[in-house]
């Protein structure tokens, strides 16, 4: 369910998923949220209304980001991908293979020409946004730390 800040109580609460909310985030005037049926969900929160629906991904949309000054949403998933998406258009710009297996976690930094990723293929990887490659690729050897930390701030 996808609460709402409604005066009514009865409309308050609407179901959107029919599988588990993974991930959820904001940017500008939208909410995006993914869900365990593969589906990113867009929310217009100026109308407080849904306003579309995203299918590029293949698994689990498990976590996801968004830069405002750069009006992209990024998002990983569980069927080793990232996708960049255009905010307003909502057309997938980029989408981006290293992972081998789901992205368990992601960061953007506040240029919005960097990301970060993690993986249950246990790599973190940096990549070049603006090349739409890999900057710097490192496996991580304890998996206890992956399963401990399901998102990660850029600092």
């Amino acid at each position: 369910y996808f609460s709402t800040p409604l005066t009514k109580p009865e409309q308050h609460n609407f179901q959107v998923y029919t599988y588990f909310l993974r991930s959820l985030c904001t940017g500008s005037k939208y909410a995006v949220s993914g869900g365990s049926d593969e589906i990113c969900k867009i929310f217009d929160m100026t109308k407080r209304a849904e306003h579309g629906t995203l299918m590029h991904h293949e698994g689990t949309v498990s976590c996801m980001a968004t830069h405002s000054s750069t009006s992209h949403l990024v998002t990983g998933s569980d069927d080793n991908t990232i996708a960049v998406v255009r905010m307003g258009s909502w057309q997938v710009e980029k989408t981006l293979y290293k992972h081998t297996a789901g992205i368990t976690a992601m960061a953007l930094h506040p240029t919005g020409k960097l990301a970060f990723t993690a993986g249950k293929d246990k790599k973190m990887i940096t990549w070049n946004l603006v090349k739409a490659r890999p900057a710097f690729i490192t496996n991580i050897k304890v998996r206890k730390m992956m399963d401990k930390y399901s998102s990660v701030p850029w600092t």
